[in-house]
């Protein structure tokens, strides 16, 4: 069970201008908003600026995901947030659900298990992903024969690595104990 809402965050969350300052990088690092500088999981990582500098790259890469679309992108990081109990990402892209086409019915299937037997449908194909990469750290072959059968080698590899970065990512978070963003 990840840490619960009433939970004090274990690291110190940085104020916005200490999180501007802490990303180095330059260049092709994506812009740093200002946005981006209030939220909760950046100023937590502003503790380390070099991590957060090495981060932001793939954070931002992610979240285009680039060849897959943004309903593939949010269910497998959804389901990767309620497989990894991490309230603060769920809280962070349920909102961009109906955005990317995903359905209240569709929700529900993310938030419970994939259904027995095999994936009968894209979203199951997709939920049965993320499950076996969370519990067993692979694929089944018939699972990633259902992923092949609709995306190619290069989309396949954004899929393994967005549930990876997901799931790195909520551990993070979870053992930060950052569940909410703060007032």
């Amino acid at each position: 069970m990840g840490p619960s809402a009433d939970d004090e965050p274990r690291v110190s969350l940085r104020t916005s201008e200490e999180t501007a300052r802490a990303v180095t990088g330059n260049p092709p690092v994506a812009p740093f908003t200002a946005r981006r500088t209030e939220l909760a999981v950046y100023r937590v990582l502003a503790n380390s600026p070099r991590l957060l500098d090495a981060w932001l790259p793939l954070c931002d890469y992610f979240l285009e995901a680039p060849g897959l679309t943004a309903y593939e992108r949010e269910v497998l990081i959804l389901r990767t947030a309620n497989n990894c109990d991490s309230r603060y990402e769920w809280d962070k892209h349920e909102p961009k659900a109906a955005e990317a086409g995903i359905s209240e019915a569709d929700l529900t299937l993310i938030r419970g298990e994939s259904p027995p037997g095999e994936p009968t449908t894209w979203l199951h194909t997709l939920l049965a992903f993320a499950d076996e990469l969370h519990r067993h750290s692979t694929v089944t072959d018939a699972t990633w024969a259902a992923i092949r059968e609709r995306l190619d080698e290069a989309q396949a590899l954004n899929c393994l690595m967005l549930v990876g970065q997901y799931h790195m990512l909520a551990f993070a978070l979870n053992g930060a104990a950052l569940t909410v963003e703060p007032d």
